[in-house]
This record gives structure tokens, C-alpha cells and sequence, in this order.
């Protein structure tokens, strides 16, 4: 991983009526999880179900590099991208964190 690869990082929390096995939940794990084999933009991609027990964790978290800005961007519009958003879309909330290394602001 390069120095100045761009992080992204999602939470997911299902909505309240959603559990982990539901299969909307599973397909849009499954889609998720795959993009790795349908956009090569990507670097890195790691996901999975949070296994902790704290009240406040997200319940699905991704955590990907793209060694572009111009990857991302790719990545972002991509069909199957696009896919899995509207799977998550019905079933989850989620927060988004973008970041590059070294890029820090102080209060």
C-alpha cells in the first residue's frame, strides 16, 4: 500500500426491523463483498459483520484503498457499486469517511 492511497471506510447499521439474517441483509453483504472481482479501481477491500457486543457498533464495515483519486471516482459509479448501494439502501443506514495519510486538521 502506497503512502498516499485514499482510504475508505463505511459503517452500516441495519434498520431496527433488519437482523443479520435476513436475506436482504445477507445479499447486500454478498455484493459487498464481491466487488473486489467486478472493480478492478479497487486496492484493498476488506468487510465483514462487526462481531462485537457494544450497543453503539455499526453492524457491517468496509474498509478499502484506492490508489487514485480517479479509482475512487471510478469505483463510485460503477454498475456494481451502484448495486450495492441500493441493496444497502433498503435494508441500513450508514456514515462514510474518506481519508488520505499525512492529511490531519487540528481544532
Amino acid at each position: 500500500m502506497s503512502g498516499s492511497q485514499l482510504t475508505h471506510v463505511v459503517a452500516f447499521t441495519l434498520n431496527p426491523d433488519v437482523s443479520r439474517d435476513d436475506p436482504r441483509a445477507q445479499v447486500a453483504a454478498a455484493i459487498t463483498g464481491g466487488h473486489p472481482a467486478t472493480i478492478p479501481e479497487i486496492a484493498t477491500w476488506v468487510c465483514g459483520w462487526d462481531t462485537g457486543r457494544r450497543p453503539d457498533s455499526a453492524d457491517f464495515l468496509v474498509v478499502s484503498t484506492f490508489d487514485t483519486p480517479g479509482d475512487y471516482d471510478i469505483f463510485q459509479v460503477h454498475p456494481d457499486h451502484q448495486r450495492g448501494k441500493n441493496a444497502w439502501k433498503q435494508i441500513a443506514t450508514w456514515a462514510v469517511a474518506d481519508i488520505l495519510p499525512g492529511v490531519s486538521e487540528r481544532p
